[in-house]
C-alpha cells in the first residue's frame, strides 16, 4: 500500500492509500508538497523533475523543479533534453522511443500485476506516462519504464526557432536602440540591442547559424529598392555564416507579408527587409526590433513592443526569407 502524506510521521496530512504506485504519483504530481511512502515509512516518490540529455547524464542537468510544467518548459527550449521525475522515468516530451536490450514483459495496467505479453528485443514507441509505466504505440500494453535507454526525436531547426522566438524577443522590451554588432550576453547586460540581434539570437538556437556568427540586412538602399537588391547576396549579410543544410534562402522579390506564399509565414521564419529583418511569431504576428516610433517610447528610444501586426515591419518589402528546416 502507497501513502501519500507531507511527512510519514504526520497521518493527519494523508491524502490517501493506493496499491498502485503510478495512482500514488498522480496525486502527488498534483500536489507537489506531497511525498509517496511504502508501508514502511520509506520515501518512494516526490514532486521533483530534472531536465537532463538522459537520466545517467547527471552532468547535463539543466535545472530541477517541483512544478512539472516549469520542466516541460525548460525542455521546450533546448533540443535534445528531456524531463525525468523522481524514479528516473522519462515524462516529457511524448511520444518518445525505449530500447529493450531483451525481452521484457508488458503489462495489461499500470498495477504491474497482470502480464499481457512479452516485448522482444529492440525500439518501441511510448505515447503515454503513468508513472512508472509507459503506454506502447501498439496498444497491447503497459512497459516498466525504469532502467530503460530513453530514445526522444530531436527538434527541427524551425521548431527550435519557433520555441524560441517570443522569449528572445521580449527580453528586449525596455532595451534601447543602438547600432552595431553586440554578442547576446552583451546586450542583455547592457540593455541595448538593433534588429539583427535577437534575429540573430534566435537563428543561433535553432541550430542554423554558429555561436558567434551574425545575420542582417544590408544599409538602406537609396532609391528603388528593386535596383539595387535584387540577390540575396545584395539584400542581406551573413548569408555565408547560415548552415544551408538547416535551412533554406529564397530572394522573394520584394512582397510584403500579406503577399508571401503560405509557406513562408509560418513561426520561426526570418524576413530579411530593406533596413530591418525579423522573425515570424505566427499568427500574423512579426517579431521585430527596430526604432521606428511605432514601436518605441516617443522621444526615449527604448522599446516597448516587440510583436508587430502593422506598420513597417508588416508592410515594408520582403526581400529574403530564410526558413529553417522543419
Amino acid at each position: 500500500m502507497y501513502r501519500v502524506r507531507k511527512d510519514w510521521n504526520t497521518a493527519s496530512t494523508q491524502l490517501g492509500a493506493y496499491e498502485v504506485l503510478a495512482n500514488a504519483v498522480a496525486v502527488v504530481d498534483e500536489n507537489p508538497d506531497y511525498i509517496v511512502f511504502d508501508e514502511n515509512g520509506n520515501t518512494v516518490y516526490k514532486a521533483f523533475f530534472r531536465v537532463r540529455k538522459s537520466w545517467n547524464d547527471e552532468d547535463s542537468q539543466l535545472g530541477a523543479f517541483s512544478v512539472y510544467a516549469n520542466a516541460t518548459a525548460l525542455v521546450d527550449k533546448n533540443d535534445g533534453y528531456k524531463v525525468y521525475d523522481y524514479l528516473g522515468v522519462p515524462r516529457y516530451p511524448v511520444p518518445f522511443m525505449v530500447s529493450l536490450t531483451s525481452s521484457t514483459a508488458y503489462y495489461t495496467a499500470t498495477d504491474g500485476v497482470t502480464k499481457a505479453g512479452t516485448a522482444k528485443k529492440g525500439t518501441y514507441t511510448i505515447t503515454e506516462v503513468k508513472s512508472p509505466y509507459g503506454y506502447l504505440k501498439s496498444g497491447v500494453g503497459w512497459l516498466n519504464l525504469t532502467d530503460l535507454d530513453v530514445y526522444t526525436a530531436k527538434k527541427t531547426p524551425l521548431e527550435l526557432a519557433a520555441a524560441n522566438v517570443a522569449d528572445v524577443y521580449e527580453s528586449c522590451l525596455g532595451c534601447k536602440h543602438v547600432s552595431g554588432s553586440y554578442t547576446w550576453p552583451t546586450a542583455m547586460k547592457d540593455k541595448k540591442v538593433n534588429c539583427s540581434i535577437p534575429a540573430t539570437r534566435v537563428a543561433v538556437l535553432a541550430g542554423i547559424l554558429p555561436d558567434g556568427k551574425r545575420i542582417s540586412h544590408k544599409a538602406a538602399a537609396s532609391g528603388d529598392i528593386l535596383k539595387t537588391k535584387t540577390t540575396i547576396a545584395k539584400s542581406m549579410t551573413g548569408y555565408n555564416n547560415l548552415d544551408l543544410t538547416k535551412c533554406a534562402v529564397t530572394y522573394v522579390g520584394a512582397k510584403n507579408y500579406a503577399a508571401l506564399p503560405s509557406k513562408y509565414k509560418v513561426k520561426g521564419a526570418f524576413y530579411i527587409q530593406d533596413s530591418n529583418i525579423a522573425v515570424c511569431g505566427g499568427d500574423g504576428i512579426i517579431y521585430a526590433c527596430h526604432n521606428w516610433a511605432e514601436q518605441m517610447t516617443a522621444g526615449k528610444g527604448t522599446y516597448t513592443e516587440v510583436a508587430l501586426t502593422s506598420g513597417y515591419t508588416k508592410n515594408s518589402p520582403i526581400l529574403v526569407v530564410v526558413l529553417p528546416n522543419s
